[in-house]
């Protein structure tokens, strides 16, 4: 949220939408103007309620979905974050706790990534304590339903984890979004630059065979070898 909207992602309506329309919004016990966006080839929607301009960090938000139910809550303002150069993100479920820590390290060292934001979808088991960055660890929990498997534009969890790092953490660094198996390999000064500066950069990508190891303990960094180019 800015300081005047309040801002929520979620996915699309589709077959709900004449039963969930129109919202109302009421903020402190008072009306406020609701805004419905489609965005991501309609695969989320965007709200945006119209805060009161000296809105306390915490404020009572009412939402009523058509006749279907209503929704209430306290909704509270985090504190500023501190800025971020470079920042790493991904959505993750139950990935061992080694191959998330060799992650972590290998994005600091290689490419100095200053922040860090695991979307974490319902793991079974706690995610490890990631050691310190200068602008942050942070672990969102994102334990919602993926979305119809087969359909690429309705994926809403991943579309909306990625949305909601911009919007919240990354609107001011260079994102980059790779799963815990995934490792982004630079070696030109070229590249490094067009990572902090371009709107948007796609990279081509190289198997690793996987080759079951004598020990139950490992991760990328055990693996030496790819496909040929």
């Amino acid at each position: 949220a800015d300081e005047s909207v309040l801002r929520a992602i979620g996915p699309p309506l589709l077959n709900l939408e004449t039963s969930l329309l129109p919202m109302r919004a009421r903020v402190n016990g008072v009306d406020a103007r609701v805004r419905i966006e489609k965005i991501s080839d309609r695969s989320l929607i965007s709200l945006e309620v119209e805060m009161p301009t000296t809105a306390p960090s915490s404020v009572e938000l009412e939402l009523r979905f058509g006749e279907a139910f209503t929704w209430k809550g306290e909704v509270r303002q985090d504190a500023p974050l501190p800025p971020a150069r470079l920042s790493l993100t991904t959505l993750q479920k139950n990935n061992a706790e080694r191959w998330i820590v060799d992650w972590r390290n290998y994005y600091e060292r290689a490419l100095g990534v200053d922040r860090i934001v695991l979307y974490d979808n319902g793991s079974s088991e706690p995610l490890p304590d990631l050691a310190p960055l200068p602008a942050g660890v942070i672990v969102v929990d994102w334990a919602f339903p993926y979305g119809p498997k087969h359909s690429h534009p309705n994926k809403f969890t991943q579309t909306g984890s990625l949305n909601h790092m911009k919007l919240r953490f990354g609107t001011r660094s260079s994102v980059l979004v790779f799963d815990i198996d995934e490792l982004l390999v630079v070696k030109s000064r070229s590249v490094r630059w067009l990572i902090e500066r371009a709107p948007g950069l796609r990279f081509d990508n190289y198997y690793v065979p996987f080759v079951r190891p004598a020990v139950t303990d490992y991760s990328f960094t055990d693996f030496t070898l790819r496909e040929p180019r």
